[in-house]
């Protein structure tokens, strides 16, 4: 397995397309532990799998890779009430809160190649939880029912039918 992932490392870090520096490597292994090193690289290769897919498929990828990451609070992660997590702490702490999981989207998608106008970090309140909630919206045109990418609910669907949110 080390060998695999090595070799993996040695293409991935050698790629034109997306790729990691070595020293970036380094830094993750060394805060945050091996797990965090392999997450990493399964990043960058989830993006270079998704490079040249339509929109609509970068955002799945991107909804579906990062909602592999298991819910916590920023208490129990960060032992505050409340810490908005970088990309990078997201993947190294391999837990997050919604909107760490809203940065680590939008950021990732916007190096997909999708434009920024079109997505928008929107205030939510969860009926279901009974809490506020923040999800990443994407607008196909500015007059569009927006599509929500949510880590509630991982299917990626039109604002009209996720009758569990309302705009606050």
């Amino acid at each position: 397995f080390f060998f695999i992932l090595t070799a993996s490392a040695v293409i991935l870090l050698s790629s034109p397309e997306f790729s990691i520096a070595k020293i970036f490597i380094d830094k993750i292994e060394k805060e945050y532990g091996t797990f965090a090193k392999r997450r990493a690289f399964a990043l960058v290769q989830m993006m270079n799998e998704a490079k040249d897919l339509d929109e609509m498929g970068k955002m799945e990828k991107v909804n579906d890779f990062f909602n592999q990451t298991p819910y916590a609070s920023d208490q129990q992660t960060w032992g505050m009430s409340d810490y908005w997590a970088t990309r990078l702490e997201f993947i190294g702490r391999d837990k997050a809160d919604c909107e760490d999981y809203v940065i680590a989207k939008y950021f990732t998608l916007k190096e997909l190649g999708i434009p920024t106008k079109k997505l928008f970090m929107t205030y939510a309140k969860s009926l279901r939880f009974k809490t506020g909630h923040l999800v990443l919206t994407y607008y196909e045109t500015p007059k569009s029912i927006p599509l929500v990418l949510d880590n509630y609910n991982y299917k990626i669907l039109p604002a009209s039918q996720r009758l569990s949110l309302i705009n606050i």
